[in-house]
C-alpha cells in the first residue's frame, strides 16, 4: 500500500516537487531483517518513484539513524551520492 501511495504522489506532484521521502523516520528493529526489509523497500520506492516522475525528483531515504549501509544499497540503484540529503556512512 506504502509504494501506491508513493506511485500516486511521483505521479500527480512530480513535475512540482524537488524530492520525495519515501519514509520518515523508519523503525529500527534488532537484528539483520531490518537491513534487508528496509534495502528491499528502498529500492523498490527508488524504482516506482523514478517510473512516475523520471529523474527530476530527489529519492530522500532516512536509515532511522541505525547506521544502514547506505553505500551498499547504492550499487543496488543507479543513482548519485550528491542527491542524498544526508551523509553516507
Amino acid at each position: 500500500m506504502t509504494l501506491t501511495i508513493i506511485d500516486v504522489l511521483a505521479s500527480q506532484l512530480g513535475p512540482m516537487i524537488d524530492a520525495i521521502e519515501l519514509l520518515n523516520e523508519v523503525a529500527g528493529f534488532l537484528g539483520s531483517a531490518w537491513d534487508s526489509a528496509v534495502r528491499d523497500y528502498w529500492r523498490r520506492g527508488y524504482e516506482v518513484v523514478r517510473q512516475a516522475a523520471g529523474d527530476n525528483v530527489i529519492v530522500v531515504i532516512g536509515d532511522a539513524f541505525e547506521r544502514v549501509d547506505v553505500r551498499a544499497f547504492a550499487s543496488e540503484v543507479p543513482f548519485t551520492f550528491n542527491k542524498l540529503t544526508h551523509s553516507p556512512v
